[in-house]
């Protein structure tokens, strides 16, 4: 859901929505350490200012968590 500070928490992407492309963004940030990849601050999930592999595995976590 959309938090206050104008992002959804796990949008890596900054489409609005939360979805398998943002572990496909998020994972590529990482691998790239952030050289040419724009990401949302969405993609910050366990909100510590940093994009890491942190954030990585919240992002797996709620998926395997979540009924689609």
């Amino acid at each position: 859901s959309a938090s206050a500070k104008g992002y959804i928490v796990g949008d890596a992407n900054g489409d609005g929505r939360v979805s398998a492309s943002d572990l496909v963004r998020l994972r590529t940030y990482i691998g790239m350490n952030g050289e040419g990849v724009a990401i949302g601050q969405g993609g910050d999930l366990n909100n510590d200012s940093a994009y890491t592999t942190l954030d990585l595995t919240a992002l797996h976590r709620y998926f395997a968590t979540t009924e689609f």
